[in-house]
């Protein structure tokens, strides 16, 4: 009695091991397939990441306050994070 979990279980194992004389190894994705993958996950990274980034040092940097009593002379650039993004983008 073979279930499709031990069979997926036993395949996962076969490829810890080297093949048997005559045991053909199993095919892995080739390195066009993996540095495809590895480039789009990059790009959504670098897109998504870069600007939150971007907006979480300017507000480090910022020195005036974001909110202050009696500092109305001194208005900060950005108050909040949709204006900070409407801003910078």
């Amino acid at each position: 009695p073979s279930s499709k979990a031990q069979q997926k279980h036993i395949r996962m194992g076969a490829a810890l091991h080297a093949p048997e004389e005559g045991e053909q190894p199993e095919k892995r994705p080739g390195m066009l397939i993996s540095a495809t993958a590895g480039a789009m996950a990059g790009c959504v990274a670098r897109f998504a990441v870069g600007p939150l980034d971007v907006i979480k040092i300017r507000f480090q940097v910022q020195i005036e306050p974001i909110r202050g009593v009696g500092e109305a002379f001194m208005r900060s650039k950005y108050t909040g994070f949709f204006q900070a993004m409407g801003t910078i983008l």
